[in-house]
């Protein structure tokens, strides 16, 4: 008699713990069959049971019900191919995921950083760095192969940083001419396997590695969009900051460069390279 068990649509959804809807959508999309009684009611079986089981451990790891409809009817085989492909997406979703982590934790540091130096200064070897511009002047620019590279960059590699560059010279002369654009440090181009398109890109520049003075800008976000305040505020941090490194016996030697911390918070924190020597 156990063999050749019958449940109600109500006593499936319990045991599975989904609504009756839920089953009624299985059937319709043809994963499971009812028979009808003579009053119209839906009975299934146990191997109703145990394809609802299959198709929800399926849905659990991720595949959809697309999916699970190409599975119905289908070779082993077939279906090996199908786990295979879902396989490699998952590697590649956690791929995905390290670099996302490493890539909050960089910046968690980097928040930290900026607490930690607070309004005093800090000397240490800047990384090497590679980056691309895709603003000079308040310019943007928008060369097909330039905006080909930026996606590929942004894209490729998602532990960058936003950046702005300023000449040391342009400083000096009282103005603030920001390149502003995408950088990753040189020893995390061949963790995503970028050497090629790096070495053989004429957009991508080269921030050496360097001894340079670091310090921190908070700035309150509202002032986000006023360039002359926040470049007033830039030169009132430099005429300090170039203060401090002659007290200490250095000279600046070259551009300045900010990272761009945080932007959507109550302000926008940066911290700033200033090669020294």
């Amino acid at each position: 008699m156990g063999e050749n068990m019958k449940y109600l649509i109500n006593n499936i959804a319990k045991l599975m713990g989904i609504s009756t809807n839920a089953v009624r959508y299985y059937e319709k999309k043809g994963i499971i069959h009812s028979e009808r009684d003579r009053s119209n009611y839906r009975w299934y079986s146990d191997f109703d049971i145990i394809k609802i089981s299959a198709a929800r451990l399926c849905i659990k790891c991720g595949f959809s019900h697309e999916q699970i409809q190409k599975m119905l009817g289908s070779s082993d085989s077939d279906i090996t191919d199908i786990w295979r492909e879902k396989l490699s997406s998952i590697d590649r979703q956690l791929e995905n995921l390290k670099r996302m982590r490493h890539w909050l934790k960089d910046n968690i540091q980097l928040m930290n950083t900026l607490d930690e130096i607070g309004d005093g200064y800090y000397i240490m070897e800047c990384p090497e760095v590679k980056y691309i511009v895709y603003s000079k002047g308040g310019e943007l620019l928008c060369e097909p192969d330039r905006l080909k590279s930026i996606k590929t960059l942004v894209y490729d590699a998602p532990e960058i940083q936003l950046i702005e560059i300023f000449g040391l010279e342009d400083i000096k002369r009282g103005s603030f001419v920001s390149r502003k654009g995408w950088a990753i440090k040189e020893m995390d181009i061949s963790k995503f396997g970028l050497e090629d398109f790096v070495n053989d890109n004429g957009y991508i520049m080269t921030y050496p590695k360097k001894k340079c003075l670091y310090y921190t800008m908070k700035i309150p976000s509202e002032y986000g969009y006023d360039r002359s305040y926040m470049n007033k505020k830039r030169a009132e941090y430099f005429e300090k900051a170039s203060a401090y490194a002659k007290s200490c016996g250095m000279n600046i030697c070259g551009d300045i460069m900010e990272f761009i911390v945080s932007a959507l918070g109550s302000t926008v924190g940066m911290l700033v390279c200033m090669p020294v020597e």
